[in-house]
């Protein structure tokens, strides 16, 4: 055997991630006239200097203030409705991709599982179209039917979020294990019956989480959608620095990472208490200890 067939699988993965590097950095178009060329460099560090300096001072006047708080609520507001509007379009999708729904283990009959099978195929491509198209390219799309405001924003981090959550809650759902809510089906529940009361229950801790991390993802997608559809703190950030006012963009990036990390702590409390099982022994023994 040649040595490349006795290799370990990770060191294999690894040569290959290795060959898809440099592949990558061969067909990219590098500049490097900063480190190349003296007067590269001198016009780089320049710059650099020129955005350190803005960095160095904030603008941190009560109207920057009053203006990056009000935007960094417009941003959050706009991640909360496109969340929020995704999962409602994820959700029905979800329910026709996943197979513990949709097919079951019930007989149809020959043309009746060919097309729920049809059915079934046919929202999993929905999904992978809805999430393949970024939401930044979503907003310039829908910018010239709804216009450069908030709408847009919220249209293209729905649509996005939609494809993403769906896929992600089909896959949770078809998780289960059959044999976790065996008893239900025993019952002659409906199928639906059973995904409601059996199916959705036992995922419904993972998949909470997980709309909590996108919903972190939105709102910094959010600001980067302000850009292109107008609004946020995306959009007050491309305005200074189109300005060439480096104070009042470090302010806004300053708002920015604020906007984050509060997001952030909010969806880890969330998530601790997503993971406080009151069925827990421990957990008994200590309500129990309390109450005593």
């Amino acid at each position: 055997t040649s040595p490349a067939a006795t290799a370990p699988p990770t060191l294999r993965w690894l040569g290959l991630l290795l060959l898809l590097a440099v592949a990558s950095a061969t067909v990219l178009p590098w500049n490097l006239d900063a480190i190349t060329s003296w007067d590269g460099f001198t016009a780089a560090w320049q710059r650099l200097s020129t955005y350190l300096a803005g960095f160095g001072a904030p603008d941190l006047s009560a109207p920057m203030l009053a203006r990056c708080a009000w935007l960094a609520a417009e941003t959050v507001a706009v991640a909360l409705l496109g969340t929020t509007l995704g999962l409602v379009l994820a959700y029905p999708l979800a329910l026709f991709a996943t197979r513990a729904v949709l097919l079951g283990d019930e007989p149809h009959g020959r043309l009746g599982r060919a097309l729920r099978r049809m059915g079934l195929e046919l929202a999993r491509f929905c999904l992978d179209a809805l999430r393949g198209v970024p939401d930044f390219v979503w907003a310039i799309v829908l910018a010239s039917i709804t216009g450069i405001n908030a709408t847009t924003g919220v249209l293209a981090i729905a649509i996005s979020v939609g494809g993403i959550l769906g896929k992600v809650l089909s896959e949770q759902w078809d998780n289960v294990a059959p044999e976790r809510y065996a008893a239900l089906r025993s019952t002659g529940a409906s199928r639906m019956a059973v995904f409601l009361y059996g199916v959705q229950p036992l995922a419904a801790r993972a998949t909470q989480s997980f709309v909590l991390m996108r919903l972190e993802c939105a709102v910094r997608n959010a600001s980067v959608i302000g850009v292109v559809a107008g609004g946020g703190l995306g959009a007050a950030l491309w305005d200074e620095y189109t300005d060439g006012n480096w104070r009042r963009v470090a302010t806004v990036l300053l708002a920015l990472l604020t906007v984050t990390i509060l997001t952030d702590l909010c969806a880890n409390l969330v998530r601790r208490q997503l993971r406080v099982d009151p069925n827990h022994p421990r957990r008994r023994d200590r309500t129990s200890t309390r109450l005593n």
